[in-house]
């Protein structure tokens, strides 16, 4: 009886018919007529001099060369590898070569009709610069880059792998850039929005005149991190910061969680300076803003000489100056 009734329970299934199998996608080789076209036009590149314009000249250059040229993905992952000598490209400067390979590179990215691309430079001595110029797409760095990378971007998303050189993010207006080494200094210099994240260390000047968006470097920053900050600009260190950290600042915010190694807020005009461990050197609040400490301050005697003092300082919780009006 009780297997009449079990076999009843299963006579509503059916048996299934053949199932589709989808076919593994298999990409294309870079075709090799296409990167050939591609390295004719890339030697025809000439560098318009040095200027902070310079790569936004040349970039519109090499939009104007490769048009017309039918390539893919694949041909301008595999562009680096087909790269000619410096000498072969009409110029025995190695730096210059670096910048238009970068530029060259962006230019086919952005162009290009995918989303998203993986450019590998962990075999070049020289890797490019400006790459990820007005950048708008996904582009994925295996290894470094050279000075620039990000200059003017737009939107999308900019990762390196490994370090990149100064400059990063010049003139942004959207967009991430996340650098998983080290960074060069005057990183999102005239930044106006988005995101740069820098998972180890940055070099001095960072955040320079930004006047929008967020820098975050978790290790250490060097001098003059936040000089000039502007508009609501962020910038966020997780570790020490130099000399002159938010030196005539505008406005905007700079948080260094560990000690700031010398003074902080000369000549500040406004905004707000936080620093969780201890500060080493003289502080001044220069014509106004907010300075707060939370570490060891030896050096404070000045401040209650000060003759009017200038902006708010509070030194844990305590307030030792208000400015006078």
């Amino acid at each position: 009886m009780r297997e009449v009734q079990a076999r009843r329970k299963f006579q509503k299934f059916k048996p299934e018919g053949p199932v589709a199998t989808r076919e593994p996608k298999v990409e294309n080789n870079p075709d090799p007529e296409n990167l050939e076209k591609l390295r004719q036009a890339f030697n025809k590149m000439r560098w318009r001099g040095y200027s902070p314009e310079t790569p936004s000249f040349s970039y519109d250059d090499a939009v104007a060369l490769i048009k017309g040229i039918s390539y893919s993905r694949k041909e301008v992952e595999a562009f680096t590898v087909v790269l000619p000598e410096p000498e072969e490209h009409n110029t025995d400067d190695s730096h210059i070569f670096q910048h238009q390979v970068g530029v060259f590179l962006s230019a086919l990215i952005n162009c290009g009709q995918d989303d998203c691309y993986r450019i590998d430079t962990s075999f070049m001595d020289l890797p490019p610069s400006f790459l990820g110029s007005r950048n708008t797409k996904k582009v994925i760095v295996k290894g470094s880059t050279g000075i620039g990378p990000g200059y003017q971007m737009e939107s999308g998303m900019l990762v390196i792998e490994g370090d990149c050189g100064t400059s990063a993010g010049r003139w942004m207006t959207g967009g991430k850039i996340l650098v998983m080494g080290n960074a060069g200094g005057i990183l999102g210099f005239c930044m106006e929005s988005g995101v740069i994240h820098v998972h180890g260390n940055a070099g001095s000047d960072i955040g320079n005149c930004m006047k929008g968006g967020i820098i975050k470097v978790d290790g250490n920053a060097g001098p003059d991190a936040g000089r000039g900050l502007l508009g609501n600009a962020k910038i966020f260190i997780g570790k020490n910061a130099g000399p002159d950290a938010g030196s005539s600042m505008k406005s905007g915010r700079l948080v260094i969680h560990g000690d700031a190694l010398g003074a902080v807020g000369n000549h500040m005009e406004g905004g707000l300076i936080y620093v969780g461990g201890d500060m080493h050197g003289f502080l001044s609040c220069g014509k106004g803003g907010l300075i707060i400490l939370k570490g060891n301050t030896p050096h404070l005697a000045h401040l209650e000489e000060a003759d009017p003092p200038y902006g708010r300082i509070f030194h844990k919780g305590k307030i030792l100056t208000q400015k006078k009006y």
